[in-house]
């Protein structure tokens, strides 16, 4: 399915459809340079919800006309996809940057979301983590690196072309430098956050994770480590993130009722 605005359009799926207007829903929001497609392994753990899953514009079968973005601009277009679904509250899981973007939902609309699990989100953006990850935002250090994984990502942004995928994505991570979020800013948070990473992430450190964690007050965060599982979605250990998962839900959920 196809949401389209004059601006930019968001290729969509709902699963498990018939939970959609009886139990909150959950929203899936996918990393940088990934798509909605990362979530399949997922889907089967959560038959007794309905899940909506999304390309984010300029990724996967989404568009924009745009020529910059910036994670609050996505988190718009994300939020314009759920006022279009009429969908008045929701359970969301971001991975990596879709974490991040999460976060933004949230704050932009407090009554919309009513819990966040952000999992192997990168949160410490200074100028060296920025100018680390615009190095590797390049089509040829990509394919240098893996010509399988090239070609993987250059099939799966085939709509907008892999190229513009990257360049909009380097836009992303270059508007760190003036604006990010901190933790104040995550402390403002009206839900609960629910901050997962694998004990064997390459790109976003524990150390990194639990200083935030730290900071926030335990009345708001919980923080859940999984192991033997890297940065990769694909390799994350799905039964201790699904536990993880469901005793947060059951207790964000008791305290908001």
């Amino acid at each position: 399915m196809i949401y389209t605005s004059d601006t930019f359009s968001i290729s969509y799926e709902i699963h498990h459809e018939q939970w959609l207007t009886t139990r909150t829903p959950l929203v899936l929001l996918h990393s940088a340079l990934g798509s909605r497609k990362e979530f399949a392994p997922l889907i089967p753990f959560y038959e007794d919800r309905a899940i909506i899953i999304l390309d984010f514009p300029s990724h996967g079968e989404s568009t924009t006309s745009l020529e910059q973005l910036t994670v609050a601009r996505l988190a718009e277009m994300s939020l314009a996809l759920l006022d279009h679904l009429t969908i008045s509250s929701c359970d969301v899981i971001g991975y990596s940057m879709g974490g991040y973007i999460a976060i933004e939902l949230a704050l932009s609309r407090p009554l919309l979301v009513k819990s966040i699990i952000s999992h192997a989100m990168k949160f410490n953006w200074n100028e060296d983590a920025i100018a680390q990850a615009l190095l590797g935002l390049d089509g040829e250090t990509i394919r240098t690196r893996s010509e399988r994984g090239f070609a993987i990502l250059s099939e799966m942004h085939r709509t907008n072309g892999f190229e513009r995928t990257i360049m909009l994505t380097r836009t992303i991570i270059e508007h760190f430098r003036s604006q990010r979020l901190t933790p104040e800013r995550v402390q403002a948070l009206q839900c609960p956050l629910l901050l997962s990473v694998g004990d064997r992430d390459e790109i976003v450190p524990l150390e990194e994770v639990s200083a935030l964690y730290s900071f926030l007050p335990k009345s708001q965060a919980s923080l859940a480590v999984h192991q033997h599982s890297p940065h990769a979605f694909s390799k994350l250990d799905f039964l201790s993130f699904t536990s993880a998962a469901r005793i947060f839900w059951s207790q964000a959920h008791s305290k908001a009722d």
